[in-house]
């Protein structure tokens, strides 16, 4: 709460500095954390724009479900805030399904999916996983299960230390927890108490080399608590299918998450908290044949998750809004969100023709 506080003043002094400068037509509010709605709001008010709130995470009701804040009140009195946020704003997207789907029940207006990208041309797979796994300092036959990522309250990585426990047998199997977060060093605590010795913990990965990391993993566990898999979208993931990693998700029937591994077959699926599902679903991931899982994830990345296709369709829906009525008569737009397999080629004609029509001899750009 106090990074978001302080986050929140800075970016509010930031907003003013801002004021005497050009407009901006258009404003996107990053969520979380939900109270930079009333910055963007802020700034709408003094300057007509228009105000796009794009929600990663459901950051109100995730301290609720997960009891990080226990006073009913004080939830109460933010979901007011958050109500006032929506009903100044002008669209509103979320990264995933299921926030969708909670999210609308909030309003009348539109909620629309706007799910994280990846640049698939940075993150993509490699063939030497042996040689890959020796240059960061592991055995060639090592059997690396990795989780990278946030490490916090949210995602209930406890489970990781006991499925490491339990499979210490194979001493092969080595279990690398990466990342940084408020809940790192009680994690540590708890694998030095269960005398845990399959389970590394390293700092986050430079971005150089970070390709390189992903792909010499076996397995990527992507692991949330039950009361998060449809309040936030773990982002990790896209980084995952984009690698052609093999992921194993701990998500249940009926979530938005569970909904997109399963319907295109890009993970594994896992009840979530379930510690002895997880242990079983790491073994199959490491012993059965799962290249058409793999396979099957590079390609949803290709096709549904490239940074191309997805702001395209985001400029088609959002930014091209304003493309003048002749250019509409003569050239067909990208399609609106969720369509994810465009590229930025229609946008670049769009910008051509803008060149052509404009009356005055000055050249329009849409960027």
């Amino acid at each position: 709460m106090l990074v978001d506080l302080t986050f929140s003043i800075t970016a509010f002094f930031k907003l003013l500095l801002l004021l005497p400068e050009r407009k901006f037509d258009f404003v996107v509010t990053v969520v979380p954390s939900f109270q930079f709605g009333l910055i963007g709001i802020f700034y709408k008010k003094l300057k007509n724009t228009r105000l796009l709130y794009h929600i990663h995470d459901m950051q109100i009701e995730a301290a609720r479900d997960l009891k990080m804040i226990k006073s009913d009140k004080f939830i109460n009195a933010l979901f007011k805030v958050e109500k006032y946020i929506i009903e100044q704003c002008d669209d509103i997207t979320c990264v995933g399904e299921g926030m969708v789907r909670k999210t609308q029940v909030k309003t009348d207006k539109e909620v629309a999916l706007f799910p994280n990208w990846v640049d698939t041309s940075q993150f993509y797979p490699l063939t030497d996983k042996a040689a890959l796994k020796e240059e960061i300092g592991f055995l060639a036959t090592d059997k690396i299960i990795l989780y990278s990522g946030a490490i916090g309250e949210k995602q209930g990585l406890h489970v990781i230390l006991e499925a490491a426990k339990a499979l210490e047998r194979h001493q092969n199997w080595k279990f690398l927890i990466c990342g940084s977060g408020p809940y790192k060093e009680k994690l540590k605590g708890m694998a030095e108490e269960l005398d845990i010795t399959n389970v590394i913990f390293c700092p986050l990965q430079p971005i150089e080399t970070f390709n390189k990391f992903m792909n010499a993993a076996d397995v990527h566990l992507v692991v949330q608590k039950v009361s998060a898999c449809d309040l936030v979208m773990p982002s990790k993931l896209i980084t995952i299918l984009a690698v052609g990693g093999l992921a194993l998700v701990t998500a249940n029937s009926g979530s938005g998450l569970h909904s997109v591994v399963d319907r295109h077959n890009i993970g594994l699926l896992v009840e979530a908290e379930n510690t002895e599902a997880l242990i079983e679903g790491i073994r199959k991931a490491v012993e059965e044949d799962n290249e058409k899982i793999k396979k099957n994830a590079r390609f949803f990345a290709e096709v549904f998750l490239s940074v191309d296709g997805i702001m395209g369709s985001f400029e088609s829906k959002y930014i091209l809004q304003e493309v003048p009525e002749t250019l509409k008569k003569t050239e067909h737009l990208p399609q609106p969100l969720p369509s994810y397999n465009l590229d930025r080629s229609a946008l670049k004609r769009v910008n051509e023709r803008l060149a052509d029509t404009n009356p005055d001899g000055v050249r329009s750009k849409i960027v």
